[in-house]
């Protein structure tokens, strides 16, 4: 993860820090730092609060009058209104909804992460992580981003002794935060296939569109299946994107 430009941010003490103000300028330790907290349920004001403090190094010392507060820059204390604080916090309101865009960890317990948007991956493993997605924004168990995220770290075993509750809920930020992301990406590139439609009261059987997408990808012919299951992700969404907009522009020619 590539740390981009930093916002600079000036006090009335003669203070200015610099800080990240998007999720994409985020570090490695910034973002796991950021999934601790989200995975300790702690409320999103104080998430922005905590995050302007870490991001920026400054250490508060103590309440140095009402409205005031003595803290620490690179070894210089300085006094910093309340609406300094406010000013500062208020560069982290990114964080209060989730990305537009993939953002991940790079490594997860010195395994690799695979691309970000799912780049040169199977499109069979896509369909498989498709499948354990919906199963959590169905049943909200933990277990089916366990089981995503060993598709999304190839290698990474999540039922090993040394996992501990606290690295399971980060790891789970870490990976509805990354495939939440990589859904609206999805959206903005393949805008005929994940067209939003009225589902209200619909339980979506994900079995059954695995198929669906299968069936239209091999015209039908089951020994080509699979080659486009081990076909890259990119290229299969991006054939059946085009199939279904053909086939919305044949279905508007027909009711002419």
């Amino acid at each position: 993860m590539k740390t981009k430009h930093k916002t600079r941010v000036s006090f009335s003490d003669k203070l200015e820090v610099s800080v990240p103000t998007s999720w994409e300028e985020l570090n490695e330790d910034q973002l796991h730092y950021v999934l601790r907290l989200i995975s300790h349920g702690v409320q999103i004001e104080k998430i922005m609060l905590y995050a302007f403090l870490k991001f920026s190094e400054l250490k508060v010392i103590r309440r140095y009058a009402p409205s005031t507060l003595l803290v620490r820059y690179q070894n210089a204390p300085y006094v910093i209104t309340r609406e300094d604080l406010l000013l500062g916090t208020s560069t982290q309101e990114y964080l209060e909804t989730p990305p537009k865009v993939p953002i991940r960890l790079n490594k997860w317990k010195r395994i690799e992460a695979v691309n970000a948007a799912l780049h040169g991956v199977r499109f069979g493993t896509y369909l498989q992580a498709e499948n354990y997605f919906q199963g959590y924004l169905t049943e909200r168990d933990n277990k089916y981003l366990l089981a995503l995220g060993n598709l999304l770290y190839p290698g990474l075993e999540t039922t090993d002794d040394d996992w501990n509750k606290e690295d399971e809920n980060i790891f789970c930020a870490n990976v509805l935060l990354w495939y939440t992301g990589f859904k609206h990406l999805l959206v903005e590139q393949f805008s005929e296939l994940f067209r939003s439609t009225d589902t209200t009261g619909e339980t979506l059987d994900m079995r059954e569109i695995m198929f669906a997408q299968i069936r239209i990808l091999t015209s039908g012919d089951v020994t080509k299946e699979f080659r486009v299951l081990n076909v890259d992700t990119w290229s299969a969404l991006g054939e059946l994107n085009e199939k279904v907009k053909e086939s919305r522009r044949l279905e508007r020619l027909y009711k002419k």
